[in-house]
């Protein structure tokens, strides 16, 4: 067990392994877009208040003609339309009455070929005085329109002037006779009409009306339902409160799940929806083998109700109703890659929710959501991306099918009441998108992000980077520890040094000249004492000269083997105290010799010129931070010492002028020892130096006061070895 241990600590340990929780951390903390598609700007030019581009492939040539709109509001409310081809080149002019301020939403016009003839037509609208009238233009060398100011029906005059909206479908054959026809709803807002669908048969000039109604139509779509080959006409509305249940059948006091048949005529009696102030968004989802099924969203109004998804049977009636427990704004539904159908929610105006066909939440696409919706396969693979001009956010949004992939740009409007999206066509190259933003108009290219797949690098090199780093951090703390050795070995080879210069041959002359003492003096069992003093210090000596440390109580008892020794040699000339204070813990880890190289300077130049009376105190005190250890002397002092090595002929100055330690080495080796003790050990040390005086201020010994901070280790720790 321990051993498996071992090996997992080795391979937690290892930098390979370290490195990676770190380089999972980044992974999650800094933001890599992994954008397959991306979207790039590649022009913008600004506009003025009152004209835009669109582009269409009127010629069915694969290239777009650009399509300039202006109107006139100061000259009688006229417009023209410029038409150029790919090249820039101009095809024709067409004036014409009216104009396009009306329309709040930019939703006028579209293209489509209606005959089949292999080129688009393209229609339009306008509105002069209280009229909506239709345009068309089939033929660019025609200086004439093919259809002009058509009247479609009259306006109400809403609070102060009309306020039409109009929402157009692609072109769709109603009747099967192979010919399309052009499918449009008519909306008011304060206006009680027209609220209703229509459907103009081009080639006959007959328009046919959907049934009288007072619900305001927001929206439209187009599916087969019934599995006829005939497509039915799906309504969005909303219940804005102006015509109340007394003056209409199907009113804008509530919502209506609203469905027409290619004839415009309902397909079952419309459904009333509570609420008022909202908006209700039908959709409709395959079931089964060519089957569908109706559903819906209600979305959050001013009225305050909660947001509600609705399922109803193909008679319209409702089956089931559930909640959605967020603030709903804009609902959307959009096939996936595998012919799922995905509902998109736009919360708060800001995020966009994606939930399944029986809404349960799959994703939040924070700031992606959406009011609008273009459709064009922009990428040529034969499915349509889906692009939402998102004037909230300020931002074009580009998603694959199914809501997936997004690819954003940051767009810049100057003003928020109109966006108009169009796809330039540019043969066999990538197409862009014409985006005309409030007064900005924008050309986007969109495509593969070319730099896809190497953002997937990000990761191995993270990795690597982390990896770098901590090998490293390793390296240097190799090298600190390299240099903690070095310092090491540096305080054990001083001390060694210490040693030699106390050992050979100054300790042993000094040894052997107390016993030498004790024998001429006929001191037979003092000389065996002072022998066995010697062995007993020189084998500690020896035993113990690795060591850095070692604990005060061996201190003591070193430098009293050593006093013991000097007082034989002396002929006891001078007597020695050593005092332990309370509270002093004797275990405690002090430097080597650190008592006893005092204690020798004090015997050798202050207490040897004496004749009798020497002494020498040692004391170990405590404070609440500090060892405080003092040696003290009644010798002759520093400066006297000084002076008599300097004129004193005799044998104890030639001792002292061969002596290391007689010059002052020994000290300067403790100092430096010292330093590198507080280096290594971090334990602040400190040696202060008096000269003592008497009353009559006359020389009176030295004092030397040692400072170790107490440290701060736990019990049982060991001294460090060298």
């Amino acid at each position: 067990m321990k051993k498996l241990l071992n090996r997992l600590q080795a391979l937690f340990l290892n930098p390979y392994v370290l490195s990676g929780l770190p380089a999972v951390l980044l992974f999650l903390i800094i933001p890599v877009e992994h954008k397959r598609y991306v979207l790039e700007q590649h022009s913008l030019t600004v506009m003025n208040a009152n004209e835009f581009f669109v582009y269409e492939d009127l010629t069915g040539n694969g290239y777009s003609e650009r399509i300039w709109f202006r109107w006139f509001p100061d000259r009688a409310r006229t417009s023209f339309m410029i038409v150029q081809n790919e090249s820039g080149a101009l095809y024709n002019q067409w004036n014409f009455p009216g104009d396009f301020s009306s329309f709040p939403n930019g939703d006028f016009h579209v293209s489509g070929d209606f005959n089949g003839d292999g080129a688009n037509e393209l229609f339009f609208f306008t509105v002069s005085g209280d009229s909506l009238l239709l345009n068309a233009l089939f033929d660019l060398s025609d200086n004439h329109l093919g259809i002009s100011q058509r009247l479609i029906t009259r306006l109400g005059k809403g609070r102060i002037a009309p306020d039409p909206t109009l929402f157009l479908t692609p072109l769709a054959d109603l009747d099967g006779d192979g010919e399309k026809e052009l499918v449009f709803a008519v909306s008011s807002g304060f206006s009680l009409e027209p609220r209703r669908v229509y459907a103009y048969y081009i080639r006959k000039d007959s328009l046919v009306v959907s049934p009288e109604s007072s619900y305001r139509i927001r929206g439209l779509a187009m599916d087969d339902l019934t599995g006829n080959g005939r497509p039915e006409i799906l309504i969005t509305g909303g219940a804005t409160g102006n015509v109340s249940p007394e003056e209409a059948v199907y009113h804008d006091h509530a919502n209506w799940l609203m469905v027409l048949d290619h004839h415009l005529e309902f397909l079952f009696p419309p459904s009333r929806i509570p609420g008022l102030y909202d908006t209700f968004v039908p959709f409709s989802i395959r079931r089964g083998e060519g089957g569908r099924r109706l559903v819906g969203v209600k979305l959050q109004g001013t009225s305050g109700e909660t947001p509600m998804f609705y399922e109803f049977s193909p008679q319209g009636d409702i089956l089931s109703q559930k909640p959605i427990r967020a603030p709903v704004v804009s609902a959307f539904a959009s096939g996936d890659h595998k012919g799922r159908k995905i509902i998109a929610l736009t919360l708060n105006s800001h995020d966009l929710a994606l939930f399944d066909e029986h809404m349960n939440l799959m994703k939040t696409l924070p700031g992606m959501g959406l009011s609008t919706i273009l459709h064009a396969d922009l990428d040529k693979d034969g499915r349509r991306e889906r692009i939402a001009p998102s004037m909230r956010n300020g931002k074009l949004i580009v998603f694959r099918a199914g809501f997936r992939q997004p690819a954003s740009i940051e767009a810049d409007w100057r003003e928020t009441n109109r966006s108009v999206a169009s796809i330039k066509w540019n043969g066999d190259h990538r197409p862009q998108i014409s985006a005309q933003l409030g007064r900005n108009h924008y050309l986007f290219s969109y495509g593969e992000n070319p730099y896809f797949y190497l953002n997937f690098a990000f990761y191995p090199l993270t990795y690597l980077a982390v990896l770098l780093f901590a090998l490293l951090i390793r390296r240097s703390m190799r090298r600190q520890l390299q240099r903690e050795t070095e310092t090491e070995r540096k305080i054990t080879e001083l001390q060694l040094n210490m040693v030699r210069n106390r050992l050979d041959p100054h300790f042993k002359l000094n040894a052997l000249n107390a016993v030498t003492h004790a024998v001429r003096h006929n001191q037979p069992e003092q000389a065996e004492h002072a022998l066995m003093q010697f062995a007993s210090l020189y084998r500690h000596m020896l035993l113990s000269s690795g060591d850095l440390r070692r604990t005060l109580r061996e201190e003591i008892d070193f430098t009293k083997n050593y006093l013991e020794l000097e007082r034989i040699r002396f002929g006891n000339r001078f007597d020695y105290e050593v005092s332990v204070g309370p509270g002093v813990n004797t275990a405690i880890p002090v430097p080597k010799m650190i008592l006893q190289i005092h204690a020798e300077n004090a015997v050798k130049h202050g207490l040897a010129p004496l004749k009798q009376g020497g002494r020498l105190r040692i004391r170990a005190e405590a404070s609440d931070e500090f060892l405080i250890l003092t040696v003290a002397d009644n010798g002759m002092g520093r400066a006297a010492s000084r002076q008599k090595r300097e004129k004193d002929l005799g044998e104890i100055h030639k001792i002292f002028r061969e002596d290391p330690i007689s010059t002052g080495k020994g000290l300067e080796i403790m100092e430096e020892f010292y330093e590198l003790y507080r280096k290594y050990y971090h334990i602040e040390i400190s040696a202060r130096t008096e000269d003592l005086a008497n009353e009559q201020g006359a020389s009176a010994g030295t004092s030397v006061t040692i400072s170790i901070r107490l440290p701060h280790e736990p019990p049982g720790k060991r001294p460090r070895k060298a």
